[in-house]
């Protein structure tokens, strides 16, 4: 019984006291044993969730940086410019909803045909049907037949 507390006692003090040579001299560093407390766990689960989100917000940034990039050079292509940093928000969120769409489009390949970019990436349907549909009218009349 002695022998086995003695055992006990020995692994107890291993695992208290590391040593460490450092050049001439040896450190000492104190190992407690620590519970995972309630805040503990929560911390441990918090880095857990944040190991899981960070390489897709990261890649999600990159993405983005991309697509600023794409629009800006499409600015320079067909010469667009903004009266203001509002507008071009708005343009470009416009700009990335269209390029999703493309690339959707082109990755199904259901059809035979494929979309690309054109001076037209940062209109709405509805802008680009107002400004590219010409006139439509809104009822429909026919005009009397003079009578001879």
């Amino acid at each position: 019984m002695q022998q086995v507390q003695a055992d006990t006692l020995k692994k107890n003090e291993f695992y208290k006291y590391l040593h460490f040579p450092d050049e001439c001299t040896t450190t000492s560093i104190k190992f407690e044993r620590m519970a995972l407390t309630p805040s503990w766990k929560l911390i441990f689960v918090a880095m857990l969730v944040l190991e899981m989100w960070a390489p897709q917000a990261i890649a999600r940034s990159l993405q983005d940086a991309s697509m600023v990039e794409k629009h800006e050079q499409w600015m320079a292509q067909y010469g667009r410019v903004y009266k203001d940093n509002a507008e071009k928000a708005m343009r470009y969120k416009i700009f990335k909803e269209n390029l999703e769409y493309i690339d959707a489009f082109s990755i199904s390949g259901t059809r035979t045909y494929k979309l690309g970019i054109n001076q037209f990436a940062d209109l709405t349907n509805e802008e680009f049907q107002a400004s590219r549909n010409g006139y439509i009218m809104s009822s429909y009349q026919k005009s009397p037949k003079a009578s001879s």
